[in-house]
């Protein structure tokens, strides 16, 4: 039998490396939910000047096909998408950058919806949110890229710059 000495060190060893790993588990999963309110607030900010910029290319031009294809052109990067549909789901202008496009939920059913997609070069984390442009409702859909998705769970790297 070890002697005391012994099995006290064994025990101050494996409760350091349970505290150790508690520790670990704990930070991960707080960097995760860091990186996806930082993401989730760019998509706001993004989404935003996106509504603003459609909104000038309405007054420049009523036409709503040609003032959504503006604003595509306007925001257009490799890291980022823009989808801009109209209240029954049908694409005005969009740019997937490389995702499979997505099913756009009517306004009424879902006004703001953010959610996370996995595509074949990682994940993507997408907001789509209403807005009401003098009769017509949009919907305007923006995303990034960035990070990458569990098994059943979102994951997206906080250090990572998108």
């Amino acid at each position: 039998m070890p002697s005391l000495r012994t099995r006290l060190t064994l025990w101050y060893t494996l409760t350091l490396f349970i505290v150790l790993v508690l520790f670990s588990v704990a930070l991960i999963w707080q960097q995760e939910r860091v990186g996806l309110r930082r993401v989730d607030g760019e998509l706001a900010a993004l989404g935003t000047a996106a509504i603003s910029v459609f909104r000038d290319e309405l007054h420049e031009q009523p036409d709503t096909r040609a003032a959504a294809l503006d604003v595509l052109e306007t925001f257009e990067t490799p890291t980022r998408l823009l989808v801009i549909t109209d209240e029954h789901g049908r694409s005005l202008a969009e740019n997937w950058n490389g995702l499979e496009p997505q099913p756009i939920h009517p306004p009424a059913e879902d006004p703001l919806r953010i959610w996370t997609v996995a595509g074949t070069a990682g994940a993507w984390r997408l907001r789509a949110q209403a807005e009401r442009f003098g009769p017509t409702q949009l919907v305007v859909v923006v995303g990034m890229h960035g990070g990458t998705i569990g098994r059943g769970r979102t994951s997206v790297n906080a250090g990572r710059q998108l």
